[in-house]
């Protein structure tokens, strides 16, 4: 039985380039919407921002290129030569922006970075391990679908090790976590739900603007940081967007 697909939802950059990679070969092509950490431009799913062009549109959350502010919140509350890592999936092309990224935004300052990789649970429960073993002072959790499904749990993980540590969704400082800085994952996922509707009544993909998000939150988990025995700046305290008692 062959089932007839009128849209194809792809979560994450390797889903979304895998969907419009298999939605081509079909006539006419299957329309695709997607939510992402990256440029959908850069990646080639669309043509611009204000007009995707071809059968592809959604949502993006930019979260992959916010590692440098990323960096920047978890050292003010570090102190001395600290060691930050920052975790990543090699399997996630995206990760190699964000590499670069924190590499430069890191030898720019003259701060010593670690990169850890971990591509399922075992090896996030061996990464936290390694930060131990390496003595390293804070980490920087990079965007990840995999790690967005495990981001309580790595959270959690956080807080056992006594790790400072900055992700990208409320729900890793809500489980423990120090700090989180992005996005609002949630609202880009939304958003391409209400595409799909618009795709299903007959709208072209092609006629949808990428959306963008207009508001980033800093979230910080003050109880956190007194079982860490750190001091958050109060400049640090005034800025964030929400405080976890």
């Amino acid at each position: 039985m062959h089932l007839r697909i009128n849209v194809i939802a792809a979560l994450g950059t390797p889903a979304a380039l895998v969907a419009k990679a298999a939605a081509v070969k079909i006539s006419p092509a299957i329309p695709v919407v997607f939510v992402l950490g990256s440029d959908p431009v850069a990646e080639e799913l669309v043509t611009s921002f204000n007009k995707p062009g071809g059968n592809v549109a959604g949502a993006t959350t930019i979260a992959g290129s916010l590692i440098p502010k990323r960096l920047e919140l978890i050292r003010a509350v570090l102190t001395g030569e600290a060691v930050i890592a920052l975790l990543i999936n090699p399997d996630n092309p995206l990760s190699q922006a964000q590499q670069r990224d924190a590499e430069a935004a890191s030898s720019a300052i003259g701060q010593r970075l670690e990169v850890l990789t971990a591509r399922n649970d075992s090896e996030i429960n061996g990464a936290f391990e390694k930060l131990e073993q390496q003595h390293i002072a804070g980490l920087i959790v990079g965007i990840d679908t995999v790690y967005l499904g495990q981001i309580q749990r790595i959270g959690a993980l956080a807080a056992q090790h006594r790790m400072p540590a900055i992700a990208p969704v409320r729900e890793f400082t809500a489980a423990g976590g120090l700090m989180s800085y992005g996005p609002s994952i949630s609202d880009s996922v939304r958003q391409a739900g209400v595409y799909i509707g618009k795709v299903l009544q007959g709208v072209q993909p092609a006629n949808l603007p990428v959306v963008q998000p207009t508001k980033f939150e800093l979230v910080i988990n003050t109880r956190a940081a007194r079982a860490l025995d750190l001091v958050v700046p109060p400049p640090l305290l005034a800025t964030a967007d929400e405080l976890i008692e």
